[in-house]
């Protein structure tokens, strides 16, 4: 099976480089949709035979950007964390806090003060994973989601550090699963 990991477009507050996760459902800015426009005129997203989509309202505008028309299957649980206190800031707003900083030092392994636990967010995340792979089958799939899920999900499941995996908004890796494990990934 090929799985397209795809970052979904920026909204306004990734732009303003804030903390954007489960709890602030905001679209894309005008920005974002354009540049998903631009690369998908350009063929840079291939085509899917299934597509998922978190629920959030920014990855399912852009798998409507990139695959027009195509079906969008919400993938339960795969949408991004909670980021508890440090929701809707930016690093120069939270660089002086030290939560912030062992939060930050823990590597994708600690909860945020007052966020969802990180054991919490693993088994939803790997959950929702596991539907898409057994879903998809040998199909070739599309999943848009948010950037920490793929990272979650690429750590946890192909080995390497979580921050291996960061992805600029609309950025993808692609992924070769078999036997229900990730066997190989590229950085498209």
């Amino acid at each position: 099976m090929k799985l397209f990991f795809i970052r979904h477009g920026a909204t306004l507050g990734n732009e303003k480089k804030k903390y954007i996760g489960k709890n602030i459902d905001e679209p894309l800015s005008d920005h974002g949709a354009e540049t998903l426009r631009e690369r998908t005129g350009r063929n840079y997203y291939p085509d899917a035979d299934m597509l998922f989509s978190s629920e959030m309202l920014r990855c399912r505008q852009s798998a409507g950007i990139i695959y027009p028309g195509k079906p969008i299957i919400i993938a339960e649980g795969l949408t991004e964390t909670d980021f508890g206190e440090f929701e809707g800031k930016t690093y120069e707003e939270l660089k002086d806090d030290a939560r912030y900083i062992k939060w930050i030092d823990g590597r994708g392994r600690i909860a945020a003060p007052g966020a969802e636990a990180t054991e919490t967010f693993d088994r939803r995340v790997e959950k929702g994973f596991f539907s898409i792979i057994e879903k998809g089958e040998d199909k070739k799939t599309a999943a848009v989601l948010s950037g920490g899920v793929i990272m979650n999900i690429l750590s946890r499941f192909y080995g390497g550090d979580y921050y291996d995996y960061m992805l600029r908004n609309g950025e993808m890796i692609e992924a070769d699963i078999s036997g229900g494990r990730i066997t190989e990934i590229k950085k498209l």
